[in-house]
């Protein structure tokens, strides 16, 4: 299996006046073409963190990270440019993610210009494409983020980050600033992109139902490690470490949420 997300010896510390964070203590991560590996864990865990070294929106204090076999934290543009080719993530906030003085149009369009992805009727075409492939109407293009619902605002963001292409989706916390029908409609989306664009997904979430749903495999992070990782089933059924078992005991009920699987992607929210 191609390797395509790969993390060896990552750590992060943060410093200041009053202390020393240490949000990553050695962490790797190996990520195969075509899984949805989930990361989970409490809240200042690292996974945030994690996700953001591997799309180059933070430098690791020791470690390194690659895409598709790309230094991630590589010095040279072309490098770089190549990366944000390979992998775009998918914020946790989709207003603060959003530009508020741009249009639709111009939010999606907007990595497609700086990597000078064809002329200007043509990535005219390609962003209404990504309106219809992220169930959204047409007419959004020329509508700011304001004017949208928090689950149109995800799917902008979801448009933005498959303008290019990818084969990598990071997403962090997609769904936990929407409300719980809306989720259901946004995980749905993801799902389908993951089979339909051959993505591999890494999902960063705290919600064990989703994750049980969704993913192929579970990483399992407490205190900036990784406690454990395997096959979702197996994550599951028999937890092995004590951090583990106490997330499991803890999740309110643990299923396959029959709302995410049967509601429908309409257009709109």
């Amino acid at each position: 299996m191609l390797e395509l997300v790969k993390a060896r010896s990552l750590s992060k510390t943060f410093e200041n006046r009053h202390q020393t964070v240490h949000a990553l203590n050695d962490v790797d991560l190996t990520v195969y073409e075509g899984e949805c590996v989930a990361i989970v864990g409490e809240s200042g865990c690292g996974k945030s963190t994690l996700a953001r070294i591997l799309v180059g929106l933070e430098q690791p204090t020791h470690g390194e990270a690659s895409i598709g076999g790309l230094a991630v934290a590589s010095p040279r543009p072309d490098v770089r440019r190549r990366i944000a080719r390979l992998c775009q993530m998918v914020f946790q906030d989709p207003y603060a993610s959003l530009n508020p003085r741009m249009r639709i149009g111009s939010i999606i369009d907007e990595p497609l210009r700086i990597h000078h992805a064809g002329d200007a009727d043509r990535r005219r075409r390609r962003v209404f494409q990504l309106l219809e492939t992220v169930h959204l109407p047409s007419d959004c293009v020329d509508q700011y983020p304001h004017q949208l619902s928090g689950g149109q605002r995800q799917r902008v963001g979801i448009a933005r980050a498959l303008a290019l292409s990818p084969k990598v989706l990071i997403a962090d916390e997609p769904v936990s600033a929407l409300d719980v029908s809306i989720q259901a409609q946004i995980l749905n989306l993801l799902n389908d992109l993951k089979r339909s664009l051959s993505l591999t997904l890494l999902l960063v979430s705290h919600d064990l139902q989703v994750v049980r749903w969704i993913s192929n495999r579970v990483v399992v992070m407490y205190q900036g490690r990784i406690v454990e990782s395997g096959a979702t089933k197996t994550i599951f059924e028999n937890p092995v470490h004590p951090y583990t078992r106490i997330l499991l005991n803890a999740a309110p009920r643990i299923g396959v949420p029959p709302q995410i699987a049967d509601i429908p992607i309409p257009y709109g929210d």
